[in-house]
C-alpha cells in the first residue's frame, strides 16, 4: 500500500473510533488499512481513510490499481477536500469518495455509500438545471459546485451552506477554504446572514444569496 498517497498507520484506528459513534453502525473492526463496519441493516462496508489536502481521481485510481476494494475512501481531516473528480472516478468501481461528515450521513441513511449525495447539493443541482441558460452543474469539491451557462456567459464557482446562522467567521472560513468562489448560496430556508457577513461579502466581491436568488441571477452577465 506504499503506492497509495495519503495512507498512514494511525488512520485506521482514527477512522474506527469515528465510525463506532455512528447510529447506523452496529460494530466495526480494523483489518490492515481497512475498517470493516457492520451496519444496523446487516450489511458490511469496507472503509479506507486517507489524509490529503485534496483527495482526487489519482488516489482513487491508485487504490483500484493496488487491488483494494473499499466501499468508501474517506478524507479524514475537516480542512481536507474531496474533489468532484474523485467522486466521479470512484463510481464505476462502486467506491464513494467522502468527507467524514458525508460518511456519517451516508452510514446513518442506510443506503449504498457510492450512491450518497448531500441533499442540498442534489436540490441545488436540480433547481439550477431548470434554468434555460444553464448547460450543466458540476461538483468541484465537497462544498463547491460550478454552474456552466450557455451563450458565452462565464462559469460560476459557488459554495453551499446549510447553517442557520451565516456570520462573518463562517463566511471568512469558507472563503479561506474555497478562494475561487464568487457566490455563497444559503440552502437552509431558516438560514439568516448577519449584517456583518453581508457587508463582508460585498467587500470580497462575493454574492451571498438564497437558492432562488441565485437561480434568478443566471441571466446576469
Amino acid at each position: 500500500m506504499t503506492n497509495v498517497d495519503g495512507i498512514a498507520d494511525w488512520i485506521p484506528d482514527f477512522l474506527l473510533r469515528s465510525v463506532r459513534s455512528n447510529s447506523g453502525v452496529r460494530d466495526a473492526q480494523v483489518s490492515g488499512y481497512l475498517v470493516h463496519a457492520r451496519r444496523v441493516n446487516g450489511s458490511v462496508v469496507r472503509l479506507m481513510g486517507v489524509d490529503l489536502a485534496e483527495l482526487d481521481q489519482h488516489t482513487i485510481l491508485q487504490i483500484v490499481q493496488a487491488g483494494e476494494n473499499p466501499n468508501a475512501v474517506v478524507n479524514i481531516k475537516k480542512s481536507n477536500h474531496v474533489m468532484g473528480s474523485a467522486k466521479l472516478a470512484g463510481r464505476p468501481h462502486g467506491i464513494a469518495a467522502l468527507t467524514v461528515s458525508e460518511l456519517h450521513a451516508a452510514l446513518a441513511g442506510g443506503g449504498h455509500l457510492h450512491e450518497f449525495e448531500r441533499k442540498n447539493v442534489a436540490y441545488v443541482s436540480r433547481r439550477l438545471k431548470t434554468h434555460s441558460l444553464v448547460s450543466s452543474v458540476e461538483m468541484v469539491c465537497e462544498s463547491v459546485l460550478q454552474v456552466r451557462r450557455s451563450n458565452g456567459r462565464s462559469h460560476i464557482d459557488f459554495a453551499l451552506t446549510d447553517d442557520y446562522k451565516i456570520n462573518l467567521a463562517l463566511l471568512d472560513s469558507m472563503l479561506e477554504l474555497h478562494p475561487s468562489i464568487s457566490a455563497v448560496v444559503v440552502t437552509n430556508s431558516y438560514g439568516v446572514p448577519t449584517r456583518a457577513a453581508v457587508e463582508y461579502a460585498k467587500t470580497r466581491g462575493v454574492r451571498l444569496c438564497t437558492v432562488e436568488e441565485f437561480w434568478k441571477s443566471m441571466s446576469d452577465a
